[in-house]
């Protein structure tokens, strides 16, 4: 769907798309990358841990993670910030609640849960 926008003559000006965000669907180990943005965790099993990349020259990058599986109970996903970077002031997040999502940005140091 597309919104349009009209001068004050009712003429239409332009066509505006909505937002479309990049996504990745991961089910295993893995890092992501500055790129991703939304990111889809298949929790069939076994539990897996995703690596976030550095935060350090990546202020205001952010990073959605969502159990779209719904079975984060039975099969956690640790959320791992890079080096020693951390999340919230910790080393790792565990998202371990069904249909959970994080949300994380950086501030150019660490990661912050939003």
């Amino acid at each position: 769907m597309a919104w349009e926008q009209f001068d004050s003559n009712g003429n239409q000006k332009t066509t505006v798309n909505p937002l479309r965000y990049t996504t990745r669907t991961v089910s295993s180990t893995a890092t992501v990358g500055v790129g991703d943005y939304i990111i889809f965790l298949v929790t069939t099993g076994p539990a897996f841990t995703v690596t976030l990349p550095t935060a350090v020259g990546n202020t205001g990058a952010q990073f959605i993670f969502i159990d779209t599986s719904g079975n984060a109970n039975n099969f956690n996903v640790t959320i791992d910030g890079n080096g020693a970077e951390t999340i919230d002031g910790v080393a790792t997040y565990v998202i371990n609640i069904p249909r959970e999502t994080l949300s994380i940005v950086s501030n150019g140091t660490s990661w912050f849960s939003t």
